[in-house]
């Protein structure tokens, strides 16, 4: 006689069944777990090594597959510029105004330094060439810082640097100097001559413009070089022009 289940067991298993179908379909199947994904910026990672740095078993690490590229041909050292006084360029408004120009001859004159002493002008010129530049100070602490940017560069660059060659350094300043020159000068450092023009009379014979204006005079006071401002580029071209005196380049 074949057995039966009763239908009590059988009514107690249905709530179980309907559970699980209800798991099911709320929670679906499960999936297969993924990779881990790589780690977010500040932790720890160790970069997998890509497939063009992977090398063959036999073959050097350090070997690529793509040949190497040719070295750069090694580039000549740029000459350096002809050594030379270079050229004075002016546009005509300012030419007009330079009452003396190259290959002149500075007129002499005697005038008053620091201590109140007359100084011939042409008995400072250098046995080799001079500077010779005309400045004002002005009333202003701006005009007071460039003149005394000017002779600190003239101290540094030509005084310095070229007094033991024959180049002398000889600066006029324009106007009455109330007093406060010989600050400016100790404060500058500077060591060559500082003359006074009070009533401008010396520095009319050269130009009509204001100072400043610098001029580069051979060993008899003749004009060489000049410019009538002083720029970066006005010292370097005078930094040019007094190294091709020095080496007899003209």
């Amino acid at each position: 006689m074949k057995c039966q289940r009763p239908w009590r067991t059988e009514l107690l298993s249905m709530p179980y069944v309907i559970l699980w179908l209800g798991l099911l379909v709320t929670l679906g199947c499960p999936r297969p777990t993924s990779p881990e994904k790589p780690k977010t910026l500040g932790q720890s990672q160790v970069a997998a090594p890509s497939s063009s740095n992977l090398s063959s078993p036999g073959q050097s690490s350090t070997e690529t597959d793509q040949p190497a590229s040719p070295q750069a041909p090694v580039s000549e050292p740029a000459p350096r510029p002809e050594l030379k006084i270079p050229s004075v360029v002016m546009a005509e408004v300012d030419r007009a105004q330079c009452k003396l120009f190259v290959g002149d001859v500075v007129p002499t004159a005697a005038l008053p330094n620091l201590e109140n002493q007359e100084t011939d002008v042409k008995g400072l010129l250098g046995s080799k060439g001079t500077v010779l530049v005309f400045f004002s100070a002005g009333d202003g602490q701006r005009e007071r810082l460039l003149a005394s940017n000017l002779l600190g560069d003239l101290q540094e660059d030509i005084a310095k640097a070229h007094g033991s060659s024959g180049i002398s350094v000889i600066a006029i300043h324009v106007g009455d100097d109330k007093g406060q020159l010989a600050a400016l000068v100790k404060d500058a450092q500077v060591e060559f001559p500082v003359l006074i023009d009070r009533d401008g009379k010396y520095y009319s014979q050269f130009a009509s413009h204001a100072p400043p204006a610098l001029y580069l005079l051979d060993s008899a006071g003749k004009i060489l070089w000049l410019d009538i401002e002083y720029s970066r580029a006005t010292r370097e071209n005078l930094k040019r022009a007094v190294s091709a005196l020095v080496a007899g380049k003209s």
